[in-house]
């Protein structure tokens, strides 16, 4: 049976959502840099909002919660080390340096920054959408099942309609204002999930009383509070994983280039920081810990997604749990409709326009970009439907070792002269390459490795040390080009 007053709630919150993102349209000008960037313009709330907002994703809510619930502390400790020692302090540099550059040279993808800095445009320009495209299309799969799942799981809606319902509304978000109508829509989800975590936080202890957590340690479940995996595991991870979130993400980077000042990105730091504490440090243990104390052995579900929602709708009711949910909704539609520019963006720019070098009017390069918005929607979607198909699984697999092999080579070449175009270029390939044949060929069973380290651990470090030793053996980058960079 459809539970109306909750299905009414979050109707009413995709209202808001597409109303927000029509007063971003109303401000939109014509052109690619004002549709992909907002031709850098976005003040400090709009910044701070659409970077955090995106950053979260539905991981942040209640996926890391989950994680602890049915796997343990382990990632848990990780995030907890993560933000505050490594994520938050490296984006006031990284970020800040990437910014820099976007405001200077009006980069609008990813790969603009890179081709800008070691020349190779077009190798550079599709290797590049191949390693961010495939995974990243597939996590807004990811996404669309956690919002799906709260649809079925507390307004009894089929999970189906609930897919459809946040696809189309995500097509309406993106499609109309581009980026400034993400960024508009990303200041309300992201007071919305700001203040339910907050919610939550306080309303656990009121409902389940204030030992709870203690009674989940010395429960049947209290194996959860344990660390299981190898400590060099978690040292790899907490080096290799999290410094690439220091602003080098890919649609991340997008928003940075979107803002117009470096207050801007200032505040985006601070936002990460307040947002990981609440999120990724003090909501896992509360949410974890309640659902250890109130479930010692986990329901059957159809997604582990589902735990939070079920739980949350078992203890208050499915209206007040819709409300809180709001919060899950936010985060993951706001990665979701991140991702998505970014990803139209790669197509339009780096493939449709700099690769196969298309004369379109700027009208018609509008058009494609919202057609375009389309088409990779709906191939997210796909994965959200099929996501058991290989070619799935196979990319969300890829999607955190991928980041963190795009992302270091980068950050040699932002950081250090004499890197150049065939060390960054062949550092991206070999360990890209090489990510590839230890997870499904050399060592296809987890971790990948016969050390124990983060699956993603050796590309990356073969990736870091291709990059350095090619650039000291080749040619350095013209001092023309080094000046733009290192003045």
């Amino acid at each position: 049976m459809v539970e109306i007053v909750p299905l009414i709630i979050l109707i009413i919150y995709i209202v808001l959502l597409l109303y927000a993102s029509y007063e971003g349209f109303r401000r939109t000008k014509a052109g690619r840099l004002e549709f992909f960037v907002a031709a850098g313009t976005l003040g400090v709330i709009a910044s701070f909002f659409t970077y955090v907002a995106t950053w979260v994703s539905a991981y942040g809510f209640i996926g890391l919660s989950t994680v602890f619930y049915a796997y343990g502390i382990d990632w848990h400790l990780f995030e907890a080390m993560a933000y505050p020692f490594l994520i938050v302090p490296l984006t006031f540099i990284v970020a800040r340096r990437v910014w820099s550059l976007a405001k200077k040279y009006k980069y609008i993808t990813p790969a603009d920054l890179i081709v800008h800095r070691i020349g190779l445009d077009i190798p550079v320009r599709l290797l590049l959408a191949v390693m961010i495209a495939y995974p990243f299309i597939f996590y807004m799969g990811i996404q669309f099942i956690a919002l799906s799942s709260i649809v079925s799981g507390i307004t009894g809606l089929p999970y189906h309609y609930g897919l459809f319902l946040f696809s189309l509304t995500a097509i309406i978000v993106v499609g109309l204002g581009g980026i400034r109508g993400v960024a508009y829509s990303d200041i309300l989800m992201g007071v919305t999930f700001l203040i339910l975590a907050v919610i939550v936080i306080i309303a656990l202890p009121l409902y389940l009383g204030f030992g709870y957590i203690t009674s989940a340690v010395e429960g049947p479940r209290g194996w959860v509070f344990k660390p299981s995996l190898p400590p060099q595991y978690l040292i790899s991870a907490l080096f290799l994983v999290s410094i690439p979130w220091a602003g080098l993400i890919p649609h991340l980077m997008t928003k940075l280039y979107a803002a117009q000042s470096d207050r801007a990105i200032y505040a985006s730091a601070l936002g990460i920081g307040i947002s990981g504490f609440l999120l990724y440090s003090i909501l896992p243990i509360f949410v974890g810990s309640a659902l250890a104390y109130y479930w010692p052995e986990p329901p059957k579900v159809t997604v582990r997604e589902e735990y939070v929602t079920m739980f949350f709708s078992q203890l208050i009711s499915p209206t007040i749990a819709m409300l809180l949910m709001l919060g899950l909704v936010a985060a993951a539609f706001s990665t979701i409709v991140g991702i998505a520019i970014t990803l139209t963006s790669i197509v339009h720019v780096d493939l449709l326009e700099k690769t196969l070098k298309l004369k379109l009017s700027e009208r018609t390069l509008d058009l494609i970009a919202r057609a375009t918005v389309i088409l990779v929607m709906l191939i997210g979607v796909y994965s959200a439907v099929s996501p058991e198909h290989p070619i799935v699984r196979i990319a969300i697999t890829l999607i955190w070792p991928g980041l963190s092999v795009i992302a270091f080579p980068i950050l040699i070449a932002l950081f250090w002269r004499r890197a150049n175009k065939w060390g960054v270029f062949l550092g991206h390939l070999t360990g890209f390459l090489s990510l590839i044949l230890f997870q499904y060929f050399i060592w296809p069973e987890w971790p990948h490795n016969p050390f124990y380290l983060w699956e993603g651990a050796l590309p990356t470090m073969i990736g870091i040390v291709v990059t350095i030793i090619i650039s000291l053996i080749t040619p350095p980058e013209p001092e023309e080009r080094l000046k733009e960079f290192f003045p």
